[in-house]
């Protein structure tokens, strides 16, 4: 044989290599893809760890008492709305979620997130939780009309939101909770901002908060 010709055996092993690297950079290339792709409002997975795990309130009504040996009540938003609107949301907690950023400009997006209308499988609840107050032990202070609220009107106004949204988002490297989105509700609520005898109407708003499900 011709020492110049080539070797078919060594030309088929370089092919087989050709073709594996070829093969293993078109795997990565579809495993990449499948991190990358984004998912609609409707496409995003409930899992509903929380309801599931934990115990819950036998009743379902909004009636503020006091709720023994449950972490949930199963209530329905009761937010008045009327043409609410996107005031702000957060790219990087849509990406977290894996959820298309295109999809802060839907029409309806503010009415999902102001309670108006509830995407299909989603499960809506009212969390029991507790802590102190200016020293004291302050019982439930949930808020809202709600088993936890205080027979206030739980509803939380544009300025105050803007804060909580802000704050949450500049604390969580420290392990608090995200804001996705804030919207307002297009309805007013009257407030006495510096407790002066002066009170006047507010717009209402809603914050959107995430965090990890429980494993």
């Amino acid at each position: 044989m011709d020492s110049s010709s080539p070797d078919p055996s060594s030309s088929l092993s370089v092919d087989s290599v050709a073709d594996g690297l070829k093969n293993q950079s078109l795997s990565e290339d579809n495993e990449n893809k499948k991190k990358n792709v984004k998912l609609s409002l409707e496409d995003l997975n409930w899992d509903h760890s929380f309801v599931r795990e934990l115990p819950d309130d036998p009743r379902s009504d909004s009636i503020p008492r006091e709720v023994f040996h449950a972490c949930y009540t199963k209530v329905l938003p009761s937010v008045e709305i009327e043409n609410p609107k996107l005031v702000a949301w957060s790219d990087s907690v849509a990406d977290l979620l894996d959820l298309d950023p295109n999809e802060f400009e839907r029409t309806d997006f503010p009415l999902t997130f102001s309670g108006a209308s509830p995407l299909a499988g989603a499960v809506s609840y009212a969390q029991c939780y507790g802590g102190h107050q200016f020293g004291t032990w302050a019982g439930q202070p949930g808020a809202g009309k709600t088993p936890y609220s205080r027979f206030a009107d739980g509803l939380a106004v544009l300025r105050s939101s803007v804060r909580e949204f802000l704050c949450s988002e500049a604390m969580h490297f420290l392990g608090t909770t995200r804001a996705l989105c804030l919207v307002t509700t297009g309805k007013f609520v009257t407030r006495d901002m510096f407790y002066n005898g002066n009170p006047k109407d507010e717009p209402d708003a809603v914050v959107c908060r995430v965090s990890k499900s429980l494993q």
